[in-house]
């Protein structure tokens, strides 16, 4: 009799974890991942500009809005003017007259123009424009704030 409870146990058991295990441990969405890979959580972007003063940084930044630069960069600061329609306006300034602008994009808006000291980028998702020695890039654009990337070049 013993061995045939045992049975009737552990089916009773399985069949009472199933609904735990289909149940879940909490309510929220399913994320499909794909074999071999791993999903981790997203981490939300800074809007600590501070952050930026070496150059190295990834930032969501809102017009007006003002990143300075610690000496040793060949720029002093760069200003988010605007956010308009997916462009945004950087204006950056040199610690010189002259200097040197790349532009790279798969963008349909990405220029860089300026006299003196003083450049005027814009710029959408996609593009990337270096500026003495500073690669600027923008990696979102959600209404009237960006997600911008910058890295010194060398």
């Amino acid at each position: 009799m013993r061995g045939m409870r045992r049975p009737k146990l552990i089916a009773l058991a399985l069949c009472g974890a199933v609904p735990l295990v289909l149940a879940g441990c909490g309510s929220g969405t399913a994320t499909t991942v794909a074999p071999g890979t791993t999903s981790r959580p997203s981490t939300p972007i800074s809007t600590d500009t501070a952050a930026c003063a070496a150059g190295r940084c990834e930032v969501r930044v809102s017009p007006p809005e003002t990143i300075s630069f610690k000496p040793g960069l060949d720029l002093t600061n760069l200003r988010v003017t605007s956010i308009k329609s997916g462009v945004v306006t950087l204006v950056t300034t040199s610690t010189y007259n002259g200097g040197d602008a790349g532009v790279s994009s798969n963008a349909n808006v990405c220029s860089s123009n300026g006299t003196n000291a003083i450049t005027t980028n814009d710029m959408e998702v996609g593009c990337t424009i270096t500026n003495n020695g500073l690669s600027m890039r923008v990696v979102s654009v959600d209404g009237e704030s960006a997600v911008l990337r910058l890295e010194p070049t060398s």
